[in-house]
C-alpha cells in the first residue's frame, strides 16, 4: 500500500482553510482505488527491463483513470502538471466538475525522483484557491482532499546507470 499524507482544503462561504488529517480517514473506495493503482503500476513496471520515469514508462495517468473507473470514482484526479498550471486546472477542471468533494493525488518526495513529476504540491492548490478567493467569490462549498503519495511498499526501484547524466531505473528484485 502507498504510504501517504492527507490535507483537506475546505471552501465554505468564500473562505479557504486547510487541515491536516491522517490516512485513516480515507473512504474505502479511495483506499481501494489507491491499492489498485499501486498494483497496476507495479505490474506494468515489472514488464519493463528499465525505464527513465514511471510516469511515461507505464502511462501512469491512464492507469490512475482506470483505477478510478474500477472504484467508481469520478471525483479523483492525479495532479502531475507544473505548478503554474494549477489555477487553470482548478477553474476549468475541478471547480466546474460539479462534485462537492474532490480527491487530488500528488506524488511526494519519496517517489518524485523516478516518477517525473513537476514538483506540484497541495500547497500550490491551496495558494491557487486562496488567490482565487481574493478576486472572485466561490459560491459553492467544496472539500478537496489532497493525498500525497510518499512511498510504496510494493514499488521499489534502483538506479542502474550510476554516474550517467540521465538516470535509468528498474524494479528491485528483492
Amino acid at each position: 500500500m502507498f504510504r501517504f499524507s492527507k490535507e483537506v482544503i475546505k471552501i465554505a462561504a468564500g473562505n479557504v482553510s486547510v487541515e491536516s488529517n491522517t490516512g485513516e480517514s480515507l473512504s474505502r473506495p479511495v483506499r481501494d482505488m489507491l491499492e489498485l493503482f499501486e498494483t497496476q503500476v507495479f505490474t506494468a513496471l515489472s514488464e519493463e527491463l528499465s525505464f527513465k520515469y514511471i510516469q511515461g514508462a507505464v502511462k501512469a495517468g491512464s492507469l490512475f483513470d482506470s483505477a478510478c473507473r474500477s472504484a467508481d470514482l469520478e471525483n479523483a484526479f492525479l495532479i502531475t502538471q507544473h505548478p503554474s498550471y494549477i489555477g487553470d486546472i482548478l477553474i476549468n477542471k475541478l471547480l466546474s466538475s460539479g462534485h462537492k468533494e474532490l480527491f487530488l493525488v500528488f506524488i511526494g518526495d519519496g517517489l518524485r525522483e523516478f516518477w517525473l513529476n513537476s514538483h506540484v504540491r497541495f500547497e500550490d492548490v491551496y495558494r491557487g484557491l486562496f488567490n482565487l478567493s481574493l478576486v472572485a467569490t466561490v459560491k459553492k462549498n467544496f472539500i478537496i482532499n489532497c493525498i500525497t503519495l510518499e512511498d510504496s511498499s510494493l514499488i521499489r526501484v534502483q538506479r542502474i546507470n550510476k554516474g550517467a547524466k540521465f538516470p535509468l531505473w528498474q524494479l528491485k528484485t528483492s
